[in-house]
């Protein structure tokens, strides 16, 4: 099983394939740039969605100008 062979996923995918297909729902999943390994992350069992989730859309960094307002907000 592929979920005992995986620690951790760090993907540029908005999509929700990994977390309802491929780890069933087992895997903890942080989209904001301060969820990211926090305090409250272990490094296991962990998917990292770095350019944000098609759960939230405010999440989502596709454009320039997306780019230009996560640099604005300091992260």
């Amino acid at each position: 099983m592929l979920k005992n062979k995986v620690s951790a996923v760090i993907t540029t995918n908005y999509d929700t394939f990994l977390e309802k297909e491929v780890f069933n729902k087992d895997f903890q999943v942080y989209v904001r740039q301060y969820e990211l390994f926090s305090a409250d992350s272990y490094n296991i069992a962990e998917i990292y969605k770095i350019h944000g989730s098609a759960t939230d859309a405010e999440s989502i960094i596709i454009t320039e100008d997306d780019y230009k307002h996560f640099r604005s907000l300091g992260n």
